[in-house]
């Protein structure tokens, strides 16, 4: 038995790091500031698009050494509201990339966080997709349109 724990351990180090790679990546693709383009909404089966005059969203780039303990910050300002600031950690998984957004007041509107499947994805823009399971389908209740600040 001992004669495997070298090897697995080995192995297992290899793919925590691998993996730590690839969400360090995902960082340094996303961070910056994007200006809010669209926010799509949905309530009740009701799609609400709001387009906001002075919208921006920002990740700002941080070093990430073990994605279990450590979050990035950013913040985003929608018109002359107050800044509302999150931590955020982006995770590249095999079929998609995720954003996860952890905004401690869950009272302030609009309200931006949660679980994100990071949709569309270039050098200039960037969309985010929440999704949720209503009656056992899986449908989106708000998605963000957004496009990097030079």
């Amino acid at each position: 038995m001992k004669k495997f724990q070298l090897p697995l351990t080995f192995i297992l180090l290899f793919t925590l790091l691998l993996g730590c790679k690839k969400d360090q990546a995902l960082i340094n693709d996303i961070s910056g500031d994007y200006k809010i383009e669209q926010i799509v909404s949905i309530d009740n089966g009701q799609e609400t698009v709001a387009v906001p005059q002075n919208g921006i969203i920002s990740f700002i780039k941080c070093q990430i050494r073990n994605k279990d303990s450590q979050n990035c910050d950013g913040y985003y300002q929608v018109g002359p509201g107050n800044r509302i600031t999150f931590t955020y950690l982006p995770e590249k998984k095999a079929n998609n990339e995720e954003l996860f957004i952890s905004i401690g007041d869950m009272s302030v509107d609009p309200y931006l966080g949660g679980a994100f499947e990071i949709s569309e994805r270039s050098s200039g823009s960037l969309v985010l997709t929440r999704y949720e399971f209503i009656s056992g389908n899986r449908t989106y209740n708000l998605k963000l349109k957004l496009s990097k600040n030079n």
